[in-house]
């Protein structure tokens, strides 16, 4: 949703063992973990700009890799010419949108963590809310609350006006086979997650209803 994992101990473990690091770094444009972007933690990323997303392109997106032979194998796909691949280029005018948004990503960002702060600090502990990683620098392309009351609160969040929603209703174990995967924590938490907005470009009147509507709410719950 925004927030690095990790990293420190997924490379350890990288190196310990010899596998590839790929960061899905899909949500987490302009994040940082102990003063290095997002992207840059791996052996090669992979970043969506899909209209929700904090760079905003309409749909596409973009391999990260400092490793020469990692990128030359990875240009083979995205381009098909001498080796079975498919055609998945970004435009010219993507790419100029895309660079336009690269410029307000800073700012944006600024603003996401401003109104994830004001949630935090307003929210009551009967909702857990996320908590930035030492060392992390949370970008919440998502900001996303636990309860054990998930579908009461998003039916009442929404006659009260608010987008509270569901992103992902599927786990990994639920895909043609991976059934076999232990998800025992995934299950559990699957039943009590929820986003509610934290778009920049929310007034403080906005974020002033969603944070009293969430108050509000706990009432009936």
């Amino acid at each position: 949703y925004g927030q690095p994992a990790d990293m420190q101990a997924i490379n350890y473990l990288s190196e310990k063992y010899g596998f590839v690091v790929l960061e899905d770094a899909a949500q987490a444009h302009g994040a940082e973990f102990f003063g290095k972007k997002v992207g840059s933690l791996g052996h090669l990323s992979a970043f969506s700009f899909y209209a929700s997303k904090n760079v905003p392109m309409g749909e596409g997106g973009v391999i990260a890799t400092n490793d020469d032979k990692i990128a030359k194998e990875v240009k083979k796909w995205i381009d098909f010419g001498e080796h079975p691949a498919f055609n998945v280029r970004i435009t010219e005018f993507q790419a100029a949108i895309g660079a336009i948004q690269l410029k307000h990503l800073d700012e944006r960002n600024r603003r996401r963590r401003e109104i994830a702060k004001r949630y935090s600090e307003s929210i009551n502990s009967s909702f857990i809310h996320p908590t930035e990683r030492e060392g992390a620098y949370h970008v919440y392309h998502l900001y996303t609350l636990r309860h054990k009351e998930r579908d009461r609160i998003i039916s009442l969040l929404k006659e009260n006006g608010i987008d509270a929603r569901v992103y992902y209703s599927y786990l990994l174990s639920e895909l043609r086979g991976a059934e076999h995967l232990p998800l025992t924590n995934a299950e559990r938490f699957k039943k009590e997650v929820f986003s509610i907005p934290v778009h920049p470009y929310l007034t403080e009147e906005e974020v002033e209803k969603i944070i009293h509507s969430l108050k509000a709410v706990e009432v009936f719950v």
